[in-house]
């Protein structure tokens, strides 16, 4: 059964890790003990906090320009106590190097702030810092503007990326795949299956719903290939119509199969030797029996796993413990405002093209543990692998990658971010306990 989980104060641990892929363009100065000196600088953030950043400028002292790229670090702010302040978030540069300019110039990284504007619940920018042997000295913005993917354009790029940098190429040079298996015909099938209807965690199932849509077909876009959805929610939510959905899957050896289920999910105690939760197809707990609308999801990936196909993914986020809990609702927490940031084709096609055919069956939360949610992210897990997909396949990925890093990363960060929050324990349901949820998942 999906919890939704009250916050406590554990919320530093979460907040940050709920947005999505985002990229600033920053204008700004500082006055150096009478010299000014004017940046330029775009940052890339991920879901996880991780991300990058260009700062181009030219020094006045040194009288040349600089081109600077580092790596970024989120962390939560404190205030004049030391505490951490929730409303405030600091971006910091690590590892610079010089990309044009002497390479032996050492750069000392600035400090960007982001504050929770009350209006608007959003994390924006507020403040940039230096400090400079020892000495902090606070910059003025004069641009702080969030980057969309039709910003992107050539002129744009080139003046925070050279032509042989892979960010460039990844945009406007992609390496497209041909040839062999990957010229023959490909389409992607996604069944999505969600309990839209449950008076308690129906907003959370149809957010899970619309995000699942949106990040499978938008893979099927960039990859040129025909995306076949098939959604089972509101009133068609039942045991019949999956099965009905799955019979019905026609695939090719170059497919990509996905079935998605956010709704309800139970273990049956110790006894049972499955690991893997079975999921609820009930619409009305009184009036259908659990028995005649149960499945347990390794049945489904079984059915699934027969299926010709390259890439097979068996996805469930629900609890898997018990049967009869109660959801408890939780509020929002600020996040940054996200980039409307495409995926690239190269990244695409690497995990969902690659020679090797692979099939996971991966599920929200292990044996003897809930699966936690919030009404505006949906579940935890579901939020989660959708991030790690969009940081290793988005544009700003810099790194070789696969589908174990994928799987990894979601897992990591389900956990972290369900750790800030409390669920009955599964000793005694009336206790509430800093929450453990670890996804689990069998390959092939």
């Amino acid at each position: 059964m999906r919890k939704k989980i009250v916050f406590v104060i554990l919320l530093f641990s979460i907040c940050g890790s709920l947005r999505a892929q985002t990229m600033y363009e920053f204008n700004y100065y500082f006055d150096f003990d009478g010299i000014r000196e004017e940046y330029k600088a775009l940052m890339y953030t991920n879901g996880d906090g991780t991300g990058f950043m260009r700062v181009k400028y030219f020094n006045k002292q040194l009288k040349t320009w600089f081109l600077i790229d580092m790596d970024m670090k989120e962390s939560y702010g404190r205030d004049k106590n030391k505490n951490i302040d929730y409303n405030k978030i600091v971006f910091e540069g690590k590892d610079p190097y010089v990309i044009i300019g002497d390479t032996n110039f050492v750069y000392a990284p600035d400090l960007f702030w982001f504050k929770v504007d009350p209006q608007t619940g959003y994390m924006d920018p507020w403040a940039v810092i230096s400090v400079e042997d020892g000495k902090k000295y606070e910059g003025v913005y004069t641009k702080a503007e969030l980057i969309e993917m039709e910003d992107l354009t050539k002129d744009f790029v080139l003046q925070f990326f050279p032509k042989d940098d892979p960010f460039y190429k990844s945009l406007f040079e992609p390496v497209i795949r041909t040839g062999g298996t990957f010229s023959q015909p490909a389409q992607l099938h996604l069944i999505t299956v969600a309990n839209t209807e449950d008076d308690k965690i129906g907003p959370t199932c149809a957010i899970d719903k619309k995000s699942t849509n949106k990040i499978f077909s938008s893979i099927a876009t960039v990859l040129g290939i025909p995306f076949k959805a098939t959604e089972i929610s509101g009133n068609d939510f039942s045991k019949a119509n999956v099965l009905k959905a799955l019979n019905g899957i026609n695939s090719g050896a170059n497919d990509i199969i996905v079935f998605y289920y956010s709704g309800h999910g139970f273990s049956k105690g110790n006894n049972d030797p499955n690991l893997f939760p079975y999921l609820d197809f009930r619409l009305n707990n009184l009036t259908q029996k659990l028995a005649d609308e149960q499945m347990n999801i390794e049945e489904i990936y079984k059915m699934i796993k027969v299926k010709q196909g390259r890439v097979k993914l068996v996805l469930s986020d629900c609890c898997n413990w018990g049967d009869q809990m109660e959801s408890v609702i939780s509020p929002n927490v600020a996040s940054s405002r996200s980039s409307s940031l495409g995926l690239s084709i190269e990244s695409c096609q690497q995990l969902f093209m690659s020679p090797e055919p692979v099939s996971y069956l991966i599920t929200a939360a292990q044996k003897g543990e809930v699966s936690a949610g919030t009404l505006v992210q949906g579940g935890f897990f579901t939020s989660q692998f959708k991030s790690a997909l969009e940081k290793y396949m988005g544009i700003g990925n810099k790194d070789q990658f696969s589908w174990s890093d994928v799987v990894r990363l979601a897992q990591e960060q389900t956990k972290k971010i369900a750790s800030g929050v409390q669920c009955p324990q599964p000793e005694n349901e009336t206790i509430f306990k800093d929450c453990k949820q670890t996804p689990v998942y069998k390959r092939n």
